[in-house]
C-alpha cells in the first residue's frame, strides 16, 4: 500500500505532538503550577494558598471506574493525615451537577474543585485520567501517579513528606 505526503505529514505532526507533550509535562522536582478553582460549594481554592501543607492533587472524572477506586484511598488518607497538614483535592472537568450526583452515590470527604474550562488540567498536562500529583510543603511536585495509586506507596510518600 502506497502512503502519500498527507500520511507522512500526519505521522510527523502526531510524533511532534507526543514529543512536545512529554517534554512539557509536569514532573517531580518542578514547582507545582498555580491555579484557583471553585469547590462544589462555590468557594475559591488556590493551590498557592496551600503552600506549607502536603497536597495530594487528584485529577478524576465521575464516569471513570478507576477514579472511583481511588476515592476510598483518598478519603482514608484525608481523614488520617488532615490534622497533620495534608490536604487532598479532587479536580474534575465534569459539571457541578454531575459531581453532586456522583457524590450522592459515592461520598467524597475532601474538597472537589470544578474545572469545566480545563484550566488546571492543561497546566498539569493531564491526560489520561486518573492522575495524582503529590506536592511537598515547599510547593514542589514530589511525585506523580498515573492511574490509581498504590495505597501503601502513596501513604509512604505522604509520611516521608510530613517528616
Amino acid at each position: 500500500m502506497r502512503k502519500g505526503p498527507f500520511f507522512a505529514f500526519s505521522l510527523l505532526a502526531v510524533s511532534l505532538l507526543l514529543v512536545c507533550r512529554t517534554a512539557g509535562a509536569v514532573q517531580a522536582g518542578q514547582p507545582a503550577p498555580r491555579f484557583a478553582l471553585d469547590d462544589t460549594c462555590g468557594r475559591p481554592v488556590s493551590i498557592a494558598a496551600l503552600k506549607g501543607q502536603v497536597v495530594i492533587l487528584n485529577f478524576f472524572a465521575v464516569w471513570c471506574p478507576p477514579c472511583d477506586k481511588e476515592i476510598s484511598i483518598l478519603n482514608r488518607l484525608y481523614g488520617k493525615y488532615k490534622s497533620r497538614g495534608v490536604e487532598v483535592l479532587g479536580v474534575t472537568n465534569d459539571t457541578l451537577k454531575e459531581v453532586k450526583d456522583h457524590e450522592a452515590r459515592r461520598p467524597v470527604d475532601y474538597p472537589v474543585l470544578i474545572d469545566t474550562k480545563s484550566t488546571a488540567h492543561i497546566l498539569y498536562d493531564v491526560l489520561p485520567i486518573p492522575v495524582t500529583f503529590l506536592i511537598g510543603r515547599d510547593g514542589v511536585i514530589a511525585g506523580k501517579f498515573i492511574g490509581p495509586p498504590d495505597a501503601k506507596a502513596l501513604e509512604g510518600d505522604v509520611v516521608r513528606l510530613l517528616q
